[in-house]
């Protein structure tokens, strides 16, 4: 290009801004030595004139050092690009990091202060008419009208100190003087330029910023037109205000350029893929919401179809077991589901034959828990049948210690039994066991304790053989005297109560002893009493109630003469029939359960003697006799 006539190259440069004649100069010397030339500063104000609304340059300024700081993002200590920190009342464009290192006097060193007279910042003799100006007369620095004219904050350059200070360092007072007057003069025409370059460039920054705007909106807009073309469209319609968010975020859509047909085969896969991501999440979440109102629905038939007692299945027992159901409720959204979907579980014998089904297996399982854990049990014998059936407690009431019957058990502590046990990927488990009861009969709910075999051995038993009428039937009754305290007496217990009695209070089955015929003969009338006292408490009208018609999610709890009352208004209708105590979950009717304390006559009209005892049963009658040995003591 430089082999070209003058007049040419010059017309060509001409049409350029100072930014093309900045790299220009940097490519090779001759350019740089042609276009920094003085006699061809007319090509840098065309430039200049090229730019809408540029200031023009301050006075004894080249247009190439003010082309720099303007239009290169690079730092001047570290070259680092991208820099956006232009100090304009210096002139200087700096990173974060080199700002410490080139400026100084920012209020912290008094000696550079921009508020102090120079006449106490520079080590040099002056004249008086000059030595009273300040810092900011002298250097460049920023004055606020707010404050009178001084600079609220400011800073100056070491470069600036230590030129100022050897230019002065060679010249008489008075030439100091004069020209630090003239240099005064000079610096508010400074200023006025800085000024007016920092407004322009503030502009053209908010300019800069719209057009990234529209250029990226623009992009936006074509990545759409192709998702309609590729029939994805509908589905970033679907994307929620967040995911839409994301997907404006992607580089690949941000970027401030404009979008080609080759760009488009390059991002296609990512975007395509980000769609079919959240496509997936969609369905899952309608799936999940499908399930849900589906559940909740056959909640609140199945009342209709099926009376809930304990020792039946619940409704997630059903959910969960019954094929056809879930074939119903986990259907496509096409097919409607309501009430009526349900029927067939009970026109079709379905419900019932799972219950029988279900009561089948769990019995298995708990017979097969007992076959485990007691080795030697006749093959032909029913487990269930034996009494060490009873020495179940469960895992979620472990802090009641409390015996039951798995077969019956439902737990209502505020932590619910366990759950199915093949949740894991399966989404339809999952929103089963959080939309319905929870209560879940799982044979790991339920741990069988040591203290039934060595009841059952201390009444004379083989637990593997002992059935649950042979220990009712059993006179042995078996004493214990590690929970009274101050008195003289045994607590006598029936081998349920014994086992109930370890499970509660803080005695070992190993410190029950075989109480003699003397202690039997004593409290076998008390003993009766306190049976049938249990026996009617068992039976009380009193007891709290849940009603069957309700779904077992939201199950009505009561007493029993509200019961009318509830089937009236919800029910509409008056059956009081479809009820069950509440107790049902823990009675253990088929166990013989009786306990009475037995203590020293010497202790009848003690007026402490029901502090005496810990964990006092409730009902259990208070037998005095002289027969007990007074030494026995605890």
């Amino acid at each position: 290009m430089l082999g070209m006539p003058l007049d040419v190259i010059f017309e060509v440069l001409s049409y350029l801004e100072p930014l093309d004649l900045l790299h220009l100069a940097r490519t090779n010397k001759e350019f740089r030595a042609m276009l920094m030339a003085r006699r061809n500063a007319a090509l840098w104000r065309a430039a200049w004139r090229n730019v809408d609304g540029l200031p023009e340059c301050p006075e004894g300024v080249a247009h190439p050092a003010v082309a720099n700081l303007v239009f290169c993002s690079r730092c001047y200590e570290c070259g680092t690009v991208n820099t956006k920190w232009i100090f304009w009342d210096k002139w200087v464009r700096c990173c974060k990091r080199c700002q410490d290192a080139i400026l100084g006097g920012k209020f912290k060193s008094k000696t550079f202060s921009p508020r102090l007279s120079i006449g106490n910042g520079l080590p040099i003799e002056l004249s008086p008419a000059v030595r009273g100006l300040k810092c900011y007369q002298v250097f460049p620095t920023w004055i606020d009208p707010a404050y009178g004219g001084e600079p609220k904050d400011g800073s100056v350059l070491y470069t600036d100190m230590k030129e100022l200070n050897a230019k002065l360092e060679d010249m008489t007072v008075d030439a100091r003087s004069a020209y630090l007057a003239e240099r005064t003069v000079l610096l508010e025409r400074w200023r006025e330029s800085a000024t007016a370059f920092k407004g322009w460039f503030a502009i053209k920054r908010v300019d800069r910023y719209w057009e990234l705007v529209h250029l990226r909106d623009a992009r936006h807009a074509s990545i759409l037109e192709q998702l309609k073309e590729a029939g994805w469209y509908d589905e970033y319609m679907l994307l929620s205000c967040s995911d839409k968010a994301e997907f404006q975020a992607l580089p690949v859509v941000r970027q401030a350029r404009a979008l080609t047909e080759r760009t488009w085969r390059t991002i296609a896969p990512t975007i395509i893929g980000l769609l079919e991501k959240a496509k997936e999440l969609r369905l899952h979440e309608e799936h999940i919401i499908r399930l849900r109102t589906r559940l909740t629905a056959f909640s609140e038939a199945l009342p209709k179809l099926y009376t809930y007692r304990p020792g039946e299945p619940s409704d997630i027992d059903i959910a969960i077991g019954v094929p056809e159901l879930r074939q119903i409720i986990d259907s496509p959204a096409s097919q409607q589901v309501d009430a009526s979907s349900f029927d067939f579980l009970r026109d079709d014998g379905i419900l019932a034959a799972f219950a029988e089904r279900w009561k089948e297996d769990c019995r298995s399982s708990i017979a097969r828990r007992i076959t485990e854990q007691v080795p030697g049990i006749d093959p032909d014998t029913d487990p269930l049948s034996l009494a060490v059936a009873a020495g179940f407690t469960c895992r979620k009431c472990v802090t009641l210690n409390a015996p039951c019957d798995p077969l019956v058990h439902r737990c209502d502590m505020d932590h619910h039994c366990w759950g199915p046990p093949t949740l894991a990927g399966d989404t339809y488990n999952v929103i089963a066991a959080e939309t319905l009861t929870g209560l879940f009969w799982n044979p790991r709910t339920f741990f069988k304790t040591l203290s039934i075999l060595t009841v059952i051995k201390k009444c004379g038993f083989d637990p593997a053989r002992a059935t649950i009428d042979q220990l009712n039937e059993s006179p042995v009754r078996l004493a214990c005297n590690a929970c009274i305290r101050e008195a003289s007496g045994f607590a006598i217990m029936t081998w349920f109560a014994a086992y109930r009695h370890c499970c509660f209070a803080p005695c070992q089955a190993s410190n029950l002893i075989v109480a003699d015929e003397a202690m039997v003969a004593a409290v076998s009338e008390a003993e009766l009493d306190h049976a049938d006292a249990i026996r009617a408490d068992s039976e009380n009208d009193t007891r709290p109630v849940n009603c069957s018609r309700c779904p077992q999610g939201r199950i009505w709890r009561g007493e029993k003469p509200e019961l009318a009352r509830h089937f009236e208004l919800l029910h509409d209708d008056d059956d009081e029939q479809d009820y069950w105590y509440a107790t049902q979950t823990t009675r253990y009717s088929k166990y013989r359960d009786a306990f009475v304390y037995l203590l020293s006559k010497e202790h009848e009209n003690h007026p402490d003697t029901d502090f005496r005892i810990i964990s006092r049963e409730k009902h259990a009658p208070l037998v005095f006799t002289d027969a007990l040995d007074a030494s026995v003591e605890i």
